[in-house]
């Protein structure tokens, strides 16, 4: 398992961030908040918010209402997918904001394969409930009718 702490709570200001990404800055940023063009989607006008907030760098396009974390914006820039290339998202990110990325420490998939499976539990014997002595018929068969004798509903079903 890969820790990404130290990537995402890396001490860099927002603007660094999007500077090392080669995102042109717009009016009104600052050394908290960094304006850009939204890496998803092509804007004239940047909408893109790009911030700290909890010790995190994250970002939210008010153009098209994406958003996420640092790693939601490497992988946008470089036009990646987090989910299907999540190692090199890390590595970008890593090399980014100046860590190095901890190697993954899987345990080997073999051990895995000789280890024994956990025994089965059988499964519950069904038990049936106590019969009370009511019947359908019996108790509702004086109230039960059938549709066509209902008038507004015969009438409505012709």
């Amino acid at each position: 398992m890969i820790d990404l702490s130290p990537i995402l709570e890396a001490p860099i200001s927002p603007l660094d961030v999007v500077r090392a990404l080669g995102l042109k800055v717009a009016r009104g940023s600052g050394p908290y908040k960094a304006i850009v063009s939204c890496p998803i989607h092509a804007e004239k006008t940047p909408s893109c918010v790009v911030a700290r907030r909890d010790g995190r760098i994250v970002f939210r396009c008010h153009g098209c209402g994406e958003g996420g974390d640092l790693l939601g914006l490497v992988a946008a820039v470089h036009r990646l997918d987090v989910a299907r290339d999540f190692r090199r998202v890390a590595e970008l990110a890593a090399d980014l904001v100046g860590v190095r990325l901890a190697d993954d420490a899987r345990p080997d998939t073999a051990d895995r394969r000789t280890r024994p499976c956990p025994a089965r539990r059988a499964a519950p014997e069904l038990v049936e409930p106590p019969r009370v002595g009511l019947s359908l018929e019996g108790e509702l068969g004086s109230v039960l009718r059938p549709v066509r004798d209902v008038a507004p509903v015969a009438a409505y079903l012709e």
